[in-house]
């Protein structure tokens, strides 16, 4: 019985052996170890392939067509009901100033050139009466001279004493004081009534600089577009200079791209540069200008091109893409 088990065993182990060998022999004919090798050949299609000699670059819509609207005064401002995104027209009302302030301040001024009017016809007065009374003195210091000058002969003679000849002199030194203090009061006078005229013709310019404030006490759209920014407060004290819209002209847009320095003179000499915006939408431009931009990491320049015909009206927004 063991014998019988011994040999079945070894039965197995050569059918095993048998089955390994021919295994192996056939993965050795499979990869050409004996027997002959068969050889293979691939076909594959010609393709033509064409090099570009173009360069496509994205670029980016831009207008500076933006206006600014600012109050020339400072003073209390109460703005329309407009919001940011409203398109407006020209001459379109956009903030009103309260103008009471404007017409209390030319009231004013108007009281104070009736003041000055008075001052200056008051100086007048003052210095016409001063110049009759000077003119007087004058005749009596020409006597007085003729006086002095017949008493200094009869002196001689002693015709008369000296105290009278010491009192016409004396007379004519007072009046010649009467003369000098007329002279400086007419050249106050004068100077006062000098002062009254420049005092009335300041007053006059500024009423008619607020009067001129007067009319544009509404500020009106320079043009037509579309509101990019207004102020939220819609009443309130506002100062001269202080922005308080912006319009955007709709009409005003061109091409601002990146152009690499190797491609710039192929821009410039371009009759017409082809692009196209998302929606495949063909654009034409034209060269315009290069701006004195250029950016050393890339080694580009900023060149602007002048849309050539009708913009469209998803480009008609700042930094909207096209590619040339």
């Amino acid at each position: 019985m063991t014998l019988n088990i011994v040999k079945f065993k070894n039965i197995k182990l050569l059918v095993l052996i048998f089955v390994i060998y021919l295994i192996s022999h056939s993965l050795l004919q499979a990869q050409g170890w004996g027997g002959k090798r068969v050889a293979s050949v691939n076909v594959e299609k010609v393709i033509e392939q064409t090099t570009s000699t173009t360069k496509e670059i994205r670029a980016r819509i831009v207008s500076s067509a933006v206006s600014s609207l600012t109050p020339i005064i400072t003073g209390k401002y109460k703005i329309e009901k407009l919001s940011i995104g409203d398109n407006v027209v020209k001459g379109q009302v956009i903030a009103r100033l309260d103008n009471s302030g404007l017409i209390h301040r030319i009231e004013i001024q108007k009281n104070h050139i009736e003041n000055n009017r008075l001052i200056l016809n008051d100086a007048v007065a003052q210095i016409e009466g001063e110049q009759e009374i000077l003119n007087i003195n004058k005749e009596q210091l020409e006597i007085l001279n003729l006086k002095v000058k017949r008493y200094s002969e009869l002196l001689k003679t002693d015709a008369v004493s000296e105290q009278d000849y010491e009192n016409i002199v004396s007379n004519r030194l007072t009046v010649m004081q009467q003369l000098k203090l007329r002279e400086k009061t007419i050249k106050n006078l004068t100077f006062k009534e000098q002062q009254a005229r420049n005092n009335l013709k300041r007053l006059n310019l500024e009423i008619k600089k607020l009067r001129e404030d007067l009319k544009d006490y509404e500020i009106i759209s320079p043009e037509s577009g579309q509101i990019v920014f207004i102020l939220l407060n819609k009443e309130g004290y506002i100062r001269s200079g202080d922005k308080i819209a912006e319009i955007q002209n709709l009409d005003d847009f061109e091409i601002e791209a990146e152009i690499p320095l190797g491609f710039l003179k192929n821009i410039i000499s371009s009759k017409d540069i082809l692009g196209e915006d998302f929606l495949g939408n063909k654009v034409t431009s034209t060269y315009r200008a290069t701006l004195p931009f250029e950016n050393p990491r890339t080694g580009t320049r900023t060149v602007r091109l002048k849309i050539k015909d009708y913009v469209y009206e998803n480009l008609t927004a700042n930094n909207a893409a096209i590619f040339l």
